[in-house]
């Protein structure tokens, strides 16, 4: 007998169980609520492959291949059981909502978030935490931000980091804070040129002086 277990708790992994020697048919073996599927019946002297053929929802496949003989005796490794795990994981993303220029979380923003065909992938408030979404399909997505020009195109890859992003929001806090920084650059440039054109002036009045 074989015993799989496929990341404990996930069902619906479909495994696909193939003789090289093509003596028997294939089989399909799926995942139970705990993750588990048992093989048996399987033929002596024969070598067999099991490859994952479609994962759950929201998990990647994983393409290991596992290869195992039973012998003449119907032994696997010289034991009359064998237990296999394997791994599968799914796309991790979180996206934070901050404030353009002081750069603080923000609560209250409807967000939504789009597939290439613009179809909603997934809608939420912001409430000042970074928002998770599991299980997206690699790909070019867009995100909107209701009631504001602000959006931003994203790119999910297929890697196993959590992919981060944060969206901006231009707030009017944030717009007050860059007038008044700006206010005070313009200033601070008003008073250095000044104090150049006072400079100049001082020069000149030394080198007239020094003519006479």
């Amino acid at each position: 007998m074989l015993l799989m277990e496929i990341n404990k708790f996930i069902p619906n992994m479909q495994y696909t169980l193939i003789s090289k020697d093509e003596s028997e048919a294939d089989r399909v073996f799926v995942t139970n609520t705990a993750g588990f599927f048992e093989i048996t019946w399987l033929n002596k002297n024969t070598t067999y492959v099991l490859v994952e053929t479609e994962p759950a929802n929201g998990y990647i496949a994983n393409e290991e291949v596992i290869e195992f003989t039973v012998d003449s005796l119907g032994y696997i490794d010289s034991a009359s059981e064998k237990s296999y795990e394997i791994t599968n994981r799914m796309i991790r993303f979180e996206i934070a909502t901050v404030d353009r220029v002081l750069r603080r979380p923000l609560a209250g923003y409807s967000l939504t978030l789009y597939d290439e065909q613009g179809k909603v992938v997934e809608h939420w408030i912001s409430d000042g935490t970074t928002h998770h979404i599991n299980g997206l399909d690699t790909g070019v997505y867009k995100l909107k931000i209701e009631n504001s020009d602000d959006e931003m195109i994203i790119v999910v890859e297929n890697v196993k980091e959590v992919q981060k992003y944060s969206t901006n929001v231009m707030t009017k806090e944030g717009f007050i804070l860059l007038i008044f920084i700006g206010l005070i650059m313009v200033a601070i440039i008003l008073v250095a040129m000044l104090a150049l054109v006072n400079h100049i002036n001082k020069v000149k009045a030394k080198k007239k002086e020094g003519l006479k």
